[in-house]
């Protein structure tokens, strides 16, 4: 529940993993009597963690967490744990569980639909393509973003924007000595986890922004100009430490 609301209703998480908990038990118990079915549930929740666990020991696996924690068995689990608990009951208190269950779920994907969830690589890709000259450098936090970059980049503009695209600090810093525009673009590709201040820290060597700006609210793009002697900030950049 990575978007679920915490602020808008305190405890709200809580309270549904218990109801999964008891879906889960609910389950085990009402399928008692069916050993085979539970068994094949069983090893079907458990077979994927488990096989990549194994196989993690030789080799390193990079998969989605839903895959790895058997979110299918688990729903399956989880609808027959439901079903169990509501057999029996008046046909009101089924259509209020089912109703209260879909609430549950719309106030966790509420979040999600209204909160940017991600990069938007798109709109930066946008942007440099209507910015960068020849002859200008990119310097990115995360090279994972080329290929991201290279999807959404007018086809027209990737040989110009993409041509110098994948050099570390020092390149860049090169690149400034040498009279060349750098733009900096800050922003996670994957898994990456610095922070804004610990990645601009070290490019104050290239001197002072002569223009800082935002694609989203989860990435910066900020030019060096070694011809512009004067230094543009703004609050983004007085926030991410860009401008000291």
């Amino acid at each position: 529940y990575r978007f679920l609301n915490h602020h808008a209703v305190p405890g709200l998480a809580w309270i549904i993993d218990f109801l999964l908990l008891i879906a889960l038990c609910a389950a085990g118990w009402g399928l008692r009597r069916r050993p085979a079915v539970l068994v094949v549930l069983g090893i079907a929740f458990l077979f994927l963690p488990c096989l990549f666990l194994l196989i993690s020991l030789r080799q390193p696996v990079l998969l989605p967490r839903y895959l790895l924690w058997s979110a299918a068995p688990f729903a399956v689990l989880v609808g027959v744990g439901a079903a169990a608990l509501l057999e029996g009951r008046h046909v009101l208190a089924m259509r209020l569980a089912v109703a209260g269950v879909a609430a549950l779920l719309l106030v966790n994907l509420v979040p999600y639909y209204h909160v940017e969830t991600k990069p938007r690589w798109d709109v930066a890709a946008r942007m440099l393509a209507s910015e960068v000259d020849p002859g200008d450098v990119i310097y990115l936090s995360d090279t994972g973003a080329l290929p991201i970059l290279q999807l959404y980049m007018p086809h027209g503009a990737q040989a110009v924007v993409l041509k110098d695209a994948d050099g570390d600090l020092a390149h860049a810093e090169k690149a400034i000595s040498e009279g060349k525009r750098v733009w900096v673009v800050y922003g996670h590709a994957g898994q990456n986890t610095s922070t804004p201040k610990e990645f601009f820290g070290p490019a104050h060597a290239l001197g002072k922004p002569s223009l800082v700006q935002a694609a989203g609210s989860r990435i910066t793009i900020v030019l060096y100009d070694p011809a512009v002697s004067y230094a543009s900030c703004t609050i983004l950049g007085l926030q991410d430490g860009i401008c000291g």
